[in-house]
């Protein structure tokens, strides 16, 4: 049997990495450090990247995001 849980790392060593963030009224005030530390675990876990997750892709999609919750500070958790 050959599917992509084969040869996905996380799959098959249950490994992985996440990020937490603080959001202010939907911005991050260092998420130019916590981008960098998302590329290089994806990097060191071989993890897909796909080229259109720029900072700025990341940015837009938690500020329209935080947009749903009614309060202004939030906890974020990439995983």
């Amino acid at each position: 049997m050959n599917s992509t849980l084969d040869t996905n790392r996380s799959f098959l060593y249950g490994d992985g990495f996440f990020e937490t963030l603080k959001l202010i009224n939907g911005h991050s005030e260092r998420f130019a450090m916590h981008y960098q530390r998302i590329l290089a675990s994806c990097g060191i876990l071989m993890m897909h990247w796909n080229n259109e997750w720029t900072r700025s892709y990341f940015e837009e999609k938690l500020f329209s995001e935080s947009k749903n919750f009614e309060a202004s500070v939030l906890k974020v958790r990439i995983i």
